[in-house]
């Protein structure tokens, strides 16, 4: 006898492709807005840091809301994001079934290398002939394993609750970097606040996050995105932003900046860094 399907499988798989379907959805527009801007011919001419974001961002995408599959910057002497590590960071998931390292992925060149010691090579995909897309979809499943995970069935955890606003912020960001909004000073989660990765404390308060009493201390702050003149928290989407011709600092809730619209609040930034 044929076995069946019950509808909570069915349930199960419809929520697991409609995840899928947003995240492949954004990483072609992605992909095709960077092919229209640099008029790609060969790998070389995607850069690094655009790798970083389009590699994170459809990982993000895919594996954070449901499975709490997250990115962690790895630093390397004071080289912050020399690499980044694919897993289950707790609080942002508490599930245990699945370990804290899937994955490491290498900044320079976008290797991906499996806790098993396997690596997937990206760009030698591209040489294949193989298109970005499915190539940056094929590196994410790598990343997690290689293969979809279980939902997270864990209580508490901080992706069931800001997976939205988290997912939403990182997709503009990477919309950002495709686009070449970024010149010079590329973003990236986590910010050093008056002091350094080398252990220099600034003698008064400068930065603008101790300003605004969001930071109380010179800390290295891993919850917000730094972006040089602004600065966005992951969880709630608390936007900074400091006008750099007259340093006035500006205070924005998520709500008034993007409101959860991918769209909105690629325009509220594009408008900001036209000033």
């Amino acid at each position: 006898m044929e076995e069946k399907i019950t509808f909570s499988q069915y349930m199960r798989m419809r929520e697991r492709t409609h995840d899928y379907a947003i995240a492949l959805s954004r990483t072609n527009l992605v992909v095709q807005l960077l092919k229209r801007r640099k008029k790609l011919t060969h790998q070389d001419d995607i850069n690094f840091i655009e790798w970083m974001w389009i590699l994170d961002n459809h990982i993000v995408q895919a594996f954070y809301h449901r499975y709490g599959i997250d990115i962690q910057y790895i630093t390397i002497d004071s080289m912050y994001g020399y690499a980044r590590k694919v897993g289950i960071h707790s609080p942002i998931c508490m599930r245990t079934d699945l370990i804290d390292g899937l994955s490491v992925i290498a900044t320079g060149s976008s290797r991906v290398d499996s806790h098993e010691r396997t690596s997937f090579y990206p760009r030698d995909e591209l040489e294949k002939g193989i298109g970005l897309l499915q190539v940056v979809d094929r590196a994410a499943l790598f990343a997690v394993g290689g293969q979809w995970p279980g939902r997270c069935l864990a209580s508490g955890c901080w992706h069931h609750k800001d997976a939205g606003i988290y997912q939403t912020i990182f997709q503009i960001l990477t919309l950002m970097v495709v686009m070449g909004w970024f010149d010079g000073h590329q973003p990236i989660l986590g910010t050093w606040v008056d002091c350094s990765p080398y252990g220099d404390i600034a003698d008064k308060t400068e930065h603008p996050l101790r300003k605004l009493g969001l930071v109380f201390e010179p800390c290295f702050a891993p919850t917000w995105f730094d972006c040089q003149s602004l600065w966005i928290n992951r969880h709630d989407g608390t936007l900074v932003l400091q006008q750099k011709c007259t340093a006035v600092v500006e205070q924005y809730t998520f709500n008034e900046w993007c409101g959860g619209s991918v769209e909105h609040g690629l325009q509220w930034l594009i408008s900001k860094m036209k000033c």
